[in-house]
């Protein structure tokens, strides 16, 4: 059994809605007319930025940043998959408290985490 090949010549329309080209375009030189501004003020004083930019103490501080985050996303990924594997448990006490954790993480705000932690 062969499977027989139609040929049509139906012609694919361009869309001609000119609304998401117009907007990219829109999009594209508010976003240049942001870099034309940040590059040319004055105020940011690029003299000063280019003489820290790559300051050892600059470079140190990015090194722990990366390195923090680095650690905690670790951490994050480890604790997630216990709670996880805690709360899919058929002992009630491990279910309970992946629970707990849960809601009160989820229902706290960040920086009220921060303050409480005392970060």
């Amino acid at each position: 059994m062969s499977a027989k090949i139609k040929n049509n010549n139906e012609r694919i329309l361009p869309v001609k809605n000119p609304v998401p080209i117009i907007s990219g375009i829109i999009v594209a030189i508010i976003a240049c007319a942001l870099v034309y501004s940040i590059a040319t003020n004055p105020r940011f004083e690029w003299a000063i930025v280019w003489k820290y930019i790559f300051n050892e103490n600059v470079l140190a501080g990015i090194g722990w940043t990366l390195l923090l985050t680095l650690l905690s996303m670790v951490i994050a990924i480890v604790l997630a998959v216990c709670l996880a594997m805690m709360r899919k448990s058929v002992n009630p006490v491990l279910r309970g408290v992946s629970w707990f954790f849960i809601w009160f993480f989820r229902g706290t705000p960040v920086y009220t985490q921060l303050v409480f932690w005392g970060m």
